[in-house]
């Protein structure tokens, strides 16, 4: 089986979880400069042929970094590039923070990121969320002397595990951006609601 076999495999696998197919949860949207920014960390021109024609556009005319895309288009991109181009949600999860990185380092955002400590960053974690997903929230986080509790809330289906892995990793991205060091940030559960993560820092 060839690696675009994988691919299409997997967008098969991920529509049939969702009630509505490639049309599922319209009102669930990425910003674009999250979109432009991870399909810069794989070949995503490969994957073109596998994709659904609302997915294919988006790879073939990426959105404008202030645009506002469906989570579900665009994590069918991913759900085909994670089966197709790389070899474990981890290798998927190390390209997600280097792109976390550059984009928080960014002129565009780093403004948002620059001169706060890692304390003040998790105080407005749902509201930075906010500036680059709608629909998908992030619960007032729980800190406790340099320890977080953070829950990414999604219907049911939407997020696969290894995508909200790989987002966990704007948190620490965020965090270092922050001053925090030996940051760590582990997936701690999961329900049909969505994920908790666990970070810590020095």
């Amino acid at each position: 089986m060839g690696v675009m076999s994988f691919a299409a495999d997997a967008i098969e696998g991920y529509l049939s979880g969702l009630p509505e197919g490639v049309d599922s949860y319209r009102e669930y949207e990425q910003k674009g400069s999250i979109f432009r920014e991870f399909m810069k960390g794989f070949a995503a021109s490969r994957l073109v042929g596998e994709l659904p024609p609302a997915a294919a556009a988006l790879v073939k005319a990426p959105p404008a970094v202030s645009q506002w895309v469906p989570e579900v288009h665009a994590n069918v991109v991913w759900v085909a590039a994670r089966a197709a181009l790389f070899e474990s949600d981890e290798a998927f999860s190390n390209m997600a923070y280097q792109q976390n990185v550059r984009l928080i380092s960014s002129p565009l955002y780093s403004i948002l990121f620059r001169l706060v400590s890692p304390e003040r960053i998790l105080k407005t974690a749902a509201s930075r969320w906010g500036q680059f997903h709608r629909g998908i929230t992030i619960a007032a986080p729980i800190v406790r002397d340099r320890e977080v509790t953070l829950e990414m809330r999604a219907p049911p289906g939407l997020l696969p595990t290894f995508l909200a892995k790989a987002y966990s990793t704007g948190f620490r991205a965020a965090l270092e951006a922050a001053g925090g060091r030996a940051v760590l940030v582990e997936l701690a559960t999961q329900s049909p609601s969505g994920f908790s993560f666990r970070g810590t820092w020095e």
